[in-house]
């Protein structure tokens, strides 16, 4: 096996978002959806695992920072959204998908 066929791959991208509310105050929840794939000693032939989770901006915010801690120059080339800070309505459509 060649170094490329040996890693492990992992994807997570965002795959829909709700508008839920509580109590009266909104939030945003967005479905990612995950992909991990493992090499296996059958040629060609990955362990595969998919899964989603519904996961908050904070949660992902702070996960991103969790990550970054643990490999700074892998997670420095991923772009992550930025926050809600100069925004007039965080539950606009527009203002959601661009944080995709």
């Amino acid at each position: 096996m060649t170094d490329e066929e040996e890693c492990v791959d992992f994807t997570a991208a965002v795959k829909s978002y709700t508008i839920n509310s509580d109590g009266g105050s909104k939030r945003t929840i967005y479905t990612i959806a995950c992909n991990l794939s493992i090499p296996t000693k059958k040629k060609n032939n990955p362990k595969v695992y998919q899964w989603t989770v519904d996961k908050r901006y904070n949660d992902l915010q702070d996960f991103n920072s969790k990550l970054g801690a643990l490999c700074p120059y892998d997670i420095e080339k991923i772009r992550f959204p930025g926050s809600h800070i100069f925004v007039w309505d965080k539950f606009a459509e527009s203002f959601i998908k661009d944080r995709w």
